[in-house]
């Protein structure tokens, strides 16, 4: 986040949402919880479609651990 917080801020949207989608299914549930807090108080925009969808997406990958309990579904 530091890295991408360095960028110009209308590329850093879409940093976060590209950086993300690569490596949230191999977060922990903790790391997951802190990005998404981190992100909505760093884009407090929320209205920002890029911003909606990234926190969209940590959302259902939540649930997606949810549903699935214990079993692999990777």
């Amino acid at each position: 986040m530091a890295a991408i917080a360095s960028l110009p801020p209308e590329e850093q949207t879409d940093a976060v949402h590209a950086v993300l989608s690569g490596v949230i299914k191999q977060m922990p549930w903790s790391a997951l919880l802190d990005v998404r807090a981190e992100i909505a108080a760093m884009f407090e925009d929320e209205h920002l479609e890029i911003v909606r969808t990234t926190l969209d997406m940590i959302d259902g990958q939540m649930a997606l651990r949810e549903i699935a309990g214990d079993a692999t579904w990777r």
